[in-house]
């Protein structure tokens, strides 16, 4: 897998559910909603991951 895709199953995984995120927040939907709805524990577990992933909170990404 991760000579295929360059990455481990859990960051590709990881990297799906960010990018669905990031289009469910410019469509407008709520941080706590795409947090669910994109399979996360919580929307601190959400945030943590998104920051890292885009260098921004998922709040400021909303206001880009």
């Amino acid at each position: 897998f991760k000579q295929q895709y360059g990455m481990t199953p859990h960051a590709f995984l990881l990297n799906q559910r960010v990018q669905r995120a990031q289009a469910l927040l410019k469509k407008g939907r709520a941080i706590a909603d795409v947090a669910a709805d994109c399979g996360f524990a919580d929307q601190a577990h959400f945030q943590r991951v998104f920051k890292r992933h885009v260098a921004i909170t998922p709040g400021q990404y909303l206001k880009t």
